[in-house]
């Protein structure tokens, strides 16, 4: 089914706030709040909208900047982690594994994927 306009206006506002606020993004209450949405209908809305989960989303976000840090080359894979919103660099090396199959410091010397 068509999201309605008050849904799609409500993603929209909830994406454009992970956007600004990806390292500390609010909790799901909270954003589906700020979106004008119930916590369900944000969740059902963004993966129709978006095309992925909120959950996945941040972690995307994450990733993309992670890995515009990583080719600057002037940050450490600790300092990095941290700027992304990791408490914990292994929680950080974790997620890069995961996601493109090797570490950071690997990525970084091999040159960087497209997102």
């Amino acid at each position: 089914p068509e999201a309605s306009a008050l849904m799609t206006r409500g993603v929209l506002r909830a994406q454009r706030l992970l956007i600004d606020n990806f390292v500390s993004p609010p909790s799901l209450d909270d954003l589906a709040r700020e979106a004008g949405l119930s916590p369900s209908s944000l969740c059902a809305g963004f993966r129709q909208i978006v095309g992925e989960t909120v959950f996945h989303y941040i972690a995307d976000l994450r990733m993309q900047h992670a890995l515009a840090l990583l080719n600057q080359r002037d940050a450490s894979i600790t300092e990095i982690a941290y700027a992304v919103g990791y408490s914990h660099p292994s929680s950080f090396s974790l997620a890069v594994q995961r996601r493109f199959g090797t570490s950071p410091s690997e990525l970084r010397r091999r040159g960087l994927p497209a997102i």
